[in-house]
């Protein structure tokens, strides 16, 4: 992949975490459409589609309830984006680390969220002396999400792309993972299946 197109699939996937939590909320960073929009950038929709699909059932089963932090999606499919291809030969090698990668950023979005709760204090401040300015807070708000979230996709998918190559290298190792991507699907929509089933029989 070339850079150009790294760039923006990492910027791109920055602009979409924004919506997730500041920016409308329409629901177009979930993984499912997310992977479908990354996927128009680098040239084959259909395979980061089917990716995101996946993610979406798999991290569903994560709600941002109190402080818990869910797994990025936006994150996720960026780096299957940035490390998959046109064709489905490493499909599953991709996706693995690509759902790894949605967990770890998640770390980053919490210390990322914990730096805006101490920006409270300045807020006080400013408004006692007259000189508050939200909409600069705004701004600075949107571009701290972006930039981290922008910067953390293009290294995970640069210092993920040699762990790609080994796994890929050694026949077994990528005949294993395969084995193991066959379960995934059968797991995510069951339990998605499971929970959709006892959130009605709640409401019953």
């Amino acid at each position: 992949m070339e850079t150009k197109e790294l760039l923006y699939i990492c910027a791109a996937a920055g602009l979409l975490n924004l919506e997730t939590i500041q920016a409308g909320q329409f629901l177009i960073s979930r993984p499912s459409f997310a992977g479908f929009i990354l996927g128009l950038i680098c040239g084959y929709p259909l395979q980061c589609f089917f990716a995101g699909l996946l993610i979406e059932a798999i991290y569903l089963d994560y709600t941002p309830i109190g402080g818990a932090v869910p797994p990025n999606g936006a994150a996720a499919c960026a780096v299957f984006a940035g490390l998959a291809d046109k064709s489905y030969e490493c499909f599953s090698i991709c996706f693995f680390i690509a759902l790894f990668s949605g967990f770890i950023y998640a770390a980053a979005d919490r210390k990322i969220r914990e730096m805006k709760n101490a920006w409270n204090e300045f807020y006080q401040m400013e408004i006692k002396e007259g000189k508050f300015k939200p909409a600069v807070w705004i701004a600075t708000s949107l571009l701290a999400d972006f930039t981290v979230l922008s910067a953390s996709c293009a290294i995970f998918i640069i210092i993920l792309r040699p762990l790609h190559s080994f796994l890929y290298s050694y026949p077994f190792l990528r005949s294993w993972m395969e084995t193991a991507f066959l379960a995934v699907p059968f797991i995510a929509f069951s339990s998605f299946y499971f929970r959709l089933a006892g959130q009605v029989r709640k409401n019953a």
